[in-house]
């Protein structure tokens, strides 16, 4: 059944979304430019502690993967690159986005740039804050037969001293400064590295407060805005230009909160989507539109870049600088321990947090986003991600807070019943009383690439 419906909303196009992409097709260029420039190029840095090798200088880094956007526009491509890496003996069990990322590899289009030119990495590093994220890593190293490091996080609740897990992380980021020069005989300067440091901090802030803005009716933004923007920060916190991008973004949606300007002209129901989605079917976030819903985001979108401080009824508020922390960055010393501090005390995805608290968290985000539901995938790719949900929707429900739940993979098309999807969360929306919409205009689209 439809209905037909004025939109209460205005709604249009994001301004600064011009000013991203510019950005964004920058550091690709940068990326494909590093061996030309004679800069140092590693595979790995994928979403944390990604400043470290910028003392080395304007490395370029590989990250999840720089053909990841082109292989899921490609479902048959992603099927391929899965295949190759269950041959290659990274299964099911295995992280599936950087399963994805080294298929591309074993199929010859991980390091191929547009110009035909492949690019060597120097080493292969990361940090093994999920199970498979450094295996990986080391997967890439004896792929390419470069040197290996990993920066183990300890997983510690909050409830414990955190300093020695702090001194533990700090110590192995030492060894790897000293690992890299001796690997790449280039000179580590300190002063890059607390310039980095400094950048990674400031936009985990500013991705902070712009998922805060999200707590706004109507919400500025939608979740495939927000994770398009996403994709941009995994390998480039620390990288010039992306503080100053993200700081662009909070001051336009602050405007477009304060005159009411939404993400989709009809907001009825304000949804959470936890999990990572189906990168390669986008169409599923656009199902609640039809009936006049929103994907305003979720626990693990808003967690995964940001800086948050976790309060004792386990709401959220955004972090305070490194210098109202009493963490001023000056030095090596100093730039470390600020870095192991972001990601071990105000990190809410990875480590502690990613197996503590998140029942009781997940209630808060609802709660405190204003969510009228909660959709949980249930994600056989990402093991870490999709630990708890199954509690954590049973917790919601008792909370008074409607859910469902899926089933699939973020980077496997094999995984999903698109159909079956389709029909579960039109069902659920139903539930919640809505009905389709006819409209004459839809919100701002910009496109994910």
């Amino acid at each position: 059944m439809t209905t037909s419906a004025t939109a209460p909303y205005e709604s249009r196009p994001i301004e600064s979304w011009g000013k991203m992409k510019e950005v964004r097709r920058n550091i690709m260029r940068d990326l494909w430019a590093t061996k030309k420039r004679g800069d140092i190029l590693y595979q790995g840095g994928y979403a944390a502690m990604v400043s470290l090798p910028a003392g080395l200088g304007n490395a370029g880094a590989f990250g999840w993967g720089p053909a990841m956007a082109s292989i899921m526009r490609d479902p048959e491509l992603a099927r391929r690159c899965n295949e190759a890496s269950e041959a290659a003996g990274l299964g099911s069990d295995c992280c599936v986005t950087l399963r994805v990322n080294f298929g591309s590899a074993l199929v010859g289009i991980h390091n191929l740039a547009r110009s035909g030119e492949r690019l060597q990495p120097d080493f292969a590093w990361d940090v093994h804050q999920c199970e498979a994220q450094a295996k990986t890593a080391q997967y890439f190293a004896e792929y390419y037969k470069v040197p290996f490091f990993a920066i183990d996080i300890p997983i510690l609740p909050l409830t414990h001293d955190l300093a020695s897990g702090i001194k533990y992380v700090v110590l192995q980021m030492h060894d790897f400064i000293q690992w890299m020069e001796k690997i790449t005989k280039r000179e580590y300067k300190d002063e890059l590295l607390v310039e980095a440091v400094k950048r990674e901090w400031k936009t985990s802030i500013l991705w902070s407060k712009l998922c805060e803005l999200q707590k706004a009716v109507p919400a500025p933004m939608d979740y495939r805005l927000l994770n398009s923007l996403a994709a941009l920060l995994v390998t480039s916190k620390h990288r010039e230009g992306v503080p100053e991008l993200m700081a662009d973004l909070v001051a336009e949606d602050e405007v477009r909160v304060k005159d009411k300007v939404a993400a989709m002209p009809f907001e009825r129901c304000r949804l959470l989507h936890e999990g990572q989605p189906p990168y390669y079917y986008p169409p599923l976030l656009k199902i609640p539109r039809d009936y006049g819903g929103t994907f305003i985001g979720g626990r693990m979108l808003f967690a995964l870049h940001g800086a948050w401080e976790l309060h004792e009824d386990f709401s959220w508020t955004v972090s305070k600088t490194p210098e109202e922390l009493g963490l001023p960055i000056k030095d090596r010393d100093t730039a470390l321990r600020a870095l192991a501090e972001l990601y071990l005390t105000y990190g809410r995805m990875f480590l502690q947090n990613l197996q503590f608290y998140k029942g009781d968290e997940a209630i808060q985000v609802a709660r405190g986003w204003h969510a009228d539901g909660v959709v949980f995938h249930l994600d056989r790719g990402c093991k870490g991600g999709a630990a708890g949900n199954v509690k954590n929707r049973t917790e919601l429900q008792q909370a008074g807070i409607p859910t469902m739940c899926y089933e699939g993979s973020n980077a496997d098309p094999r995984d999903l019943a698109e159909n079956q999807v389709v029909d579960r969360i039109e069902a659920f929306l139903e539930s919640l009383g809505l009905k389709k919409i006819i409209t004459a205009k839809d919100g701002p689209d910009e496109k994910d690439d």
